[in-house]
């Protein structure tokens, strides 16, 4: 499988910047610098923002962004209009973080007094889900990163309907018509469609992602050797936990600078970042 056709944009280069929206779910993850300049006209689309943990590199693009999508928003003050064009924005971020009390409070002295959109901040840990559409979720899952802080992961899910594995080739309208009731024959079950694991070394439960149609993971290191202390993947270890599990295909990301990108071969399962560059999925 591979990650075409996933209306996705994501910049990922490790110390520098990071962030990731999904068109499809008006969702950006992290916001690392020049992630508004590079999504220019699709900024006002952006409905919220989740944020994996408090480093530079994942969050000095806000003030940019809340910025510029207040300008992208445009300048009309009829009443009808304004709901319209200034759609609020909700930042969710790990929560016991004073990193982000500052982020914002330097966001809140410079924009609150011209802001046309409501912009709001939800500290949030492992666990929390957000309801993005009919039968549509959005998780957050406990990561390991540093012990500073809390880092979390994102899985975008579908609860979904299947018939059981007892029933699969029989004949089912024969079986409704003779009085077997329907919600006897199925069963709901969890679709993992996209989940973003910036930055991390360890993902607390794997299953949280179990079978996920696509997953952006942290493949920093390229060899264990280079790795100096345990803050980030290696590329094996992450494509290991995601064979393990059964995720279908891995973007790989945030890889350290100190590799040239074109020894990277993408293959049906993993598809590498540029991260010279935006990548459109």
């Amino acid at each position: 499988m591979t990650a075409t056709s996933l209306n996705v944009r994501m910049a990922s280069k490790a110390l520098y910047s990071s962030w990731c929206y999904h068109e499809t779910y008006n969702t950006l993850f992290d916001c690392g610098e020049g992630c508004a300049t590079s999504l220019t006209n699709a900024l006002p689309g952006v409905e919220r923002l989740f944020f994996s943990h408090g480093h530079g590199d994942h969050t000095l693009g806000l003030p940019s962004l809340v910025g510029c999508r207040n300008a992208a928003q445009g300048t009309s003050r009829n009443t009808e209009t304004m709901a319209e064009h200034n759609k609020p924005l909700t930042i969710y971020y790990p929560e016991g973080n004073d990193l982000f009390d500052d982020l914002f409070a330097f966001c809140g002295k410079r924009y609150d007094h011209w802001l046309r959109y409501k912009l709001e901040t939800v500290a949030i840990g492992p666990g929390f889900e957000l309801q993005l559409g009919k039968n549509l979720f959005v998780k957050a899952i406990e990561m390991r990163h540093q012990k500073s802080a809390i880092t979390l992961g994102y899985v975008i899910y579908e609860n979904r309907t299947r018939l059981k594995k007892e029933f699969v080739g029989q004949n089912i309208p024969a079986l409704l018509k003779s009085g077997v009731d329907r919600n006897s024959i199925n069963e709901s079950y969890r679709a993992n469609l996209f989940a973003y694991c910036l930055d991390s070394y360890s993902i607390v439960n794997p299953q949280e992602i179990a079978g996920c149609a696509n997953v952006v993971m942290d493949c920093t290191f390229l060899n264990k050797e280079d790795r100096t202390d345990m803050t980030h993947f290696t590329l094996d270890e992450a494509l290991t936990l995601c064979k393990d599990v059964g995720v279908k295909h891995v973007i790989g990301a945030h890889i350290s600078p100190r590799y040239d990108y074109n020894d990277l071969v993408n293959t049906d399962y993993v598809t590498f970042i540029n991260p010279h560059k935006v990548n459109n999925l």
